[in-house]
């Protein structure tokens, strides 16, 4: 069960890990202005397809961003897709309309992609570097007009190629 803070954050203020048929029920069906969320995961939907179909792979996606707590009606959805390197570097330059901005305007997806190299892999300190840093970023709201921070939870897929298809 996803609950929620007095500001409309996630609880706990962690990584919460769900399937897709959860995220659905918490973040639409459960919503008011179910048909205005409902247009927007539409939209991410698509995207997870197209980026999927693209890979071939399964990979990890952190979704942060007002879609994910009580805000009436959010702008977009905003995401980081974790994927393997050798299937970023297989498609090549046909991902960039899946990354930020072209993904903004394509499917309304604020979406960003971090390469994962496994531990014994000489850049593996840039995908612990990114790592950490989407995890700062995502674990507090931007600051408010007092310049007031909060800490908050976002959610984690896993974003099974196989069941995509």
């Amino acid at each position: 069960m996803i609950e929620f803070d007095l500001h409309g954050n996630i609880v706990p203020y962690d990584i919460v890990e769900i399937d897709s048929q959860l995220f659905e029920k918490y973040f639409i069906s459960e919503m008011k202005h179910k048909d205005y969320r409902n247009q927007l995961f539409d939209y991410y939907k698509k995207y997870v397809r197209e980026l999927s179909n693209l890979l071939k792979i399964s990979f990890v996606q952190w979704i942060n961003g007002s879609f994910v707590t009580k805000e009436l009606k959010p702008k977009d959805i905003d995401l980081v897709s974790f994927i393997d390197y050798r299937a970023i570097e297989k498609v090549g330059h046909d991902i960039k309309s899946l990354i930020y901005p072209n993904s903004k305007s394509n499917f309304n997806v604020d979406a960003y992609i971090v390469k994962v190299y496994p531990s014994d892999h000489k850049y593996n300190f840039a995908y612990e570097t990114d790592r950490l840093y989407w995890l700062h970023q995502f674990l507090k709201t931007r600051p408010n007009k007092q310049g007031k921070q909060y800490n908050k939870g976002f959610i984690k897929l896993e974003c099974n190629y196989e069941k995509l298809q």
